[in-house]
């Protein structure tokens, strides 16, 4: 849910990586662009649990804790200025597709993402239904799974 709010930040790294020619200042938006997210899949779960612990389990109102987040991201969107090619029509320098290590990122972020998408979706409908875990329980295990890539890589 912070990713809603996020939303429009995070496509406006990437489109500032592809529009700069200094490639090292391109892989440092990236960089950012991925750190943002891998946080945002960390703070995003424990939030939710800690509002779900809060409000009892009640989704509504644990949602609706995430309205701050939301119009802080649309704020910042529209403080951000885009480059004058963009404004402009211009064609971004559009070189990097053929880079071999983008290419490879891509491909390795498409192959994460969909087992990640099933297993969370599948593991906390499980968690739920089998093991009678709470939504705060099932939000909360989302964290620790989130979370142990990034402590293992320390």
């Amino acid at each position: 849910a912070i990713n809603v709010g996020a939303g429009p930040i995070q496509p406006l790294l990437l489109t500032s990586a592809v529009l700069l020619s200094d490639e090292r200042t391109r892989f440092r938006n990236i960089a950012l662009y991925t750190s943002a997210l891998s946080l945002s899949l960390i703070l995003g779960p424990l939030y939710q649990a800690s509002m779900l612990f809060v409000t009892r389990d009640n989704l509504l109102i644990s949602m609706l804790a995430f309205t701050p987040f939301v119009v802080l991201g649309f704020l910042l969107f529209r403080e951000v200025k885009l480059a004058e090619s963009v404004t402009s029509g211009a064609l971004p320098d559009m070189r990097f597709l053929k880079n071999r290590n983008f290419l490879i990122g891509i491909v390795a972020n498409e192959t994460y993402s969909i087992p990640f998408v099933a297993l969370t979706t599948f593991g906390g409908i499980t968690a739920k239904s089998v093991f009678g875990a709470s939504y705060t329980q099932v939000e909360a295990l989302f964290s620790c799974f989130l979370l142990r890539p990034s402590l293992l890589g320390l």
